[in-house]
């Protein structure tokens, strides 16, 4: 397999060379703590080709630049610090890190929103982050989970389980908000689904309470 092209410093150095990140391979897939995490994609079943992780390189392309012509591998670190900027500058009016809900309790609403802990396209650390900040700004979990409740979620990946194990579908959190919002009933645990090989038939289940109370109970 030829080398890949990286984008590269106006000194010439290579991005993945300065990232110093840690890379690790494990079936079939190249993950890296660098700002462009890559995978292996094969063609034909025989050649392998790296190519950058698609989420990244969309966000330049379509909402940066609006360019779907925009070649990634000629990113420098000097052109990515400014994009980075211009994204901040952007689509500040549309960022969801103000952790000031009280709008929103103010007017009436309910928030239930759940991560994966095994997300491994969005780190749920920020989406803890996020919650604990919420917390913060509302006085609390008693009063913050009087509208708003996070589920962190354990054996959830990105839209998928991880190795088949539990996981909470989205039916299981829209009836609970329909619960919550239509029957004022708040709900203190959702069911992560475990299913047998046919894909359809639910062979367990196991409760996850909501953050800032338990992390998990069988």
């Amino acid at each position: 397999m030829d080398a890949p092209t990286f984008p590269r410093r106006g000194g010439g150095s290579s991005f993945a060379e300065s990232s110093r990140s840690r890379i690790a391979i494990d079936d079939g897939v190249l993950a890296s703590r660098s700002l462009l995490v890559l995978d292996l994609a094969v063609d034909d079943h025989t050649t392998r080709r790296r190519r950058p992780f698609s989420i990244a390189t969309s966000w330049f392309e379509t909402w940066l630049l609006r360019d779907t012509e925009w070649d990634w591998t000629n990113l420098m670190f000097e052109e990515y610090a400014r994009l980075s900027k211009k994204g901040v500058e952007e689509f500040a009016h549309v960022a969801v890190d103000d952790p000031d809900l009280s709008g929103l309790r103010d007017s009436g609403g309910e928030l239930l929103f759940s991560h994966g802990s095994d997300d491994q396209a969005i780190s749920s650390q920020g989406s803890r982050q996020c919650f604990d900040r919420v917390l913060e700004q509302i006085g609390g979990v008693s009063a913050t989970n009087e509208f708003a409740r996070f589920f962190l979620c354990p054996g959830d990946g990105h839209s998928a389980r991880i190795q088949e194990g539990f996981g909470v579908d989205l039916g299981t959190g829209m009836i609970a908000m329909m619960n919550w919002v239509e029957n004022r009933i708040a709900p203190d645990t959702l069911d992560a689904l475990h299913y047998a090989d046919d894909s359809t038939t639910v062979d367990g289940v196991r409760s996850i309470t909501a953050y800032g109370t338990q992390l998990v109970t069988s």
